[in-house]
């Protein structure tokens, strides 16, 4: 057992990250991104913390597959295992939609090849 003075060092690497904006090129705040499909390793993890958590299932802090743009129209997400992604941006307020798809991969020395998701949201 670690003494409370033992630290671990966790880093995060961003595995997918990109700018959601408008069909101006304007960002859009607040645009709801989510990971519409994604590799079987990130799925079995999300079932499996639904499933050990059993019927008091609440997700602790941001979902691991959606997440808000920042006022920049900003946005990423982390640690995400290896594969095709398939995301989804949604202006939450005009209700303009866009998708990308995009391929996380990891070196062998265990950092991530970032993959680039611009989206711009287009109404339909």
């Amino acid at each position: 057992m670690n003494d409370w003075t033992d630290w671990e060092v966790v880093r995060h690497q961003v595995a997918i990250s990109g700018r959601a904006v408008d069909a101006y090129d304007q960002p859009v705040a607040g645009a709801q991104i989510m990971i519409a499909s994604m590799p079987k390793a990130l799925r079995q993890k999300i079932e499996d913390a639904a499933h050990g958590a059993g019927t008091s299932w609440q997700p602790v802090g941001e979902p691991r597959d959606q997440t808000l743009a920042d006022a920049e129209g900003l946005y990423y997400f982390l640690d995400l295992p290896s594969g095709r992604y398939t995301l989804k941006g949604t202006d939450r307020r005009s209700g303009a939609q866009g998708e990308k798809t995009v391929t996380v991969s990891w070196s062998r020395d265990g950092t991530v090849k970032r993959a680039r998701a611009d989206l711009k949201l287009l109404k339909a």
